[in-house]
């Protein structure tokens, strides 16, 4: 989808683009009064187009991998190019620049993390939490907490 986002770009004659993807899986688990109450995941997906025409940058992104999507996203962020205001410093790094790749950043067994892990985890959580309030034994406790205002 990048490379088709891209040559779409391309196609449009800008100076320069620049066309990114992410896809981010999410698990949530809802706990009250130390029961399960919900568990559940979801996908979101995303790609985002910066194009530079004379100097101007325009940009536009979609959360749909479909190819009517990409070319609307890219026609937008062309837009956004011709009527914003030109800037000499609106541009990507030079070609020639090396980029150097960061080995380690995902572990593998995240991909494979699902809902029943959540569970499994927050589960694990609050027995620990349980245990250091009865005991007062708290040397590090940490909880990622999401308040929905109350």
């Amino acid at each position: 989808m990048c490379t088709f986002a891209l040559r779409e770009a391309e196609k449009a004659d800008v100076d320069e683009a620049e066309v990114y993807a992410i896809s981010n899986k999410e698990s949530e688990v809802f706990i009250e009064s130390n029961d399960l109450k919900q568990a559940k995941s979801h996908k979101t997906d995303g790609l985002g187009i910066r194009v530079f025409s004379k100097n101007s940058l325009g940009f536009a992104s979609t959360n749909l991998f479909d190819k009517d999507y990409i070319r609307n996203a890219v026609k937008s962020a062309i837009k956004l190019a011709k009527i914003t205001p030109s800037d000499r410093f609106n541009s990507l790094p030079d070609k020639s620049t090396r980029i150097n790749l960061l080995d380690g950043l995902h572990d593998k067994k995240a991909s494979s993390f699902d809902t029943s892990d959540s569970a499994e985890l927050s589960d694990s959580c609050v027995t620990k939490f349980q245990r250091c309030k009865e005991t007062r034994d708290c040397k590090l406790f940490f909880l990622v907490y999401h308040g929905h205002g109350n």
